[in-house]
């Protein structure tokens, strides 16, 4: 399953997008703790998720049971998704793999093969197949802002220029 970040946020398993299910905070929550590969804790979800109510947690944990079934049932795995432990959410990257993570693998492959055409050129060009559009593209969600303001800076110097020719 790819949770796919980079233009419209999507769901595609088995390379078939998932139309039905995820919407909402149900969806930004995927969306949100995806970008946070690290983990998140509660606290931070409910911050950026609903900011300023109080006591959110009856929130979060509907909203995570309606993600975790809705991946159960697009997949047909009796997976968690996402994990909890030491205190933070954080998807489950055996069974989830997201295009941003990928975006990112790319051009740090890319950076440091530079100088090192033959290797540098797929990365690339991995990079750009990548890159769909801006960061949750026509998704209003406020705490996404300084990801896009990053990766704004960071894509335009591998999306915009063609990969150098390799070197035969």
């Amino acid at each position: 399953m790819t949770i796919e970040v980079l233009g419209p946020p999507r769901v595609t398993v088995q390379g078939q997008q998932q139309r039905q299910g995820l919407r909402g905070k149900t969806q930004e929550l995927l969306m949100f703790l995806v970008l946070r590969p690290e983990g998140a804790t509660p606290a931070a979800i409910s911050e950026a998720l609903w900011p300023g109510q109080p006591d959110t947690s009856n929130m979060l944990r509907t909203a995570m049971k309606r993600v975790r079934a809705h991946l159960k049932q697009a997949t047909g795995l009796d997976q968690a998704f996402l994990l909890y432990s030491d205190g933070r959410y954080r998807p489950d990257r055996r069974v989830i793999g997201c295009d941003a993570w990928q975006f990112e693998a790319a051009t740090e492959l890319a950076g440091r093969a530079s100088g090192h055409d033959a290797e540098r050129a797929p990365a690339l060009a991995n990079a750009v197949t990548l890159y769909r559009g801006q960061l949750l593209d026509g998704a209003d969600y406020l705490w996404a802002d300084p990801y896009r303001e990053a990766l704004r800076h960071h894509a335009p110097r591998y999306t915009s220029a063609t990969p150098p020719p390799s070197e035969s």
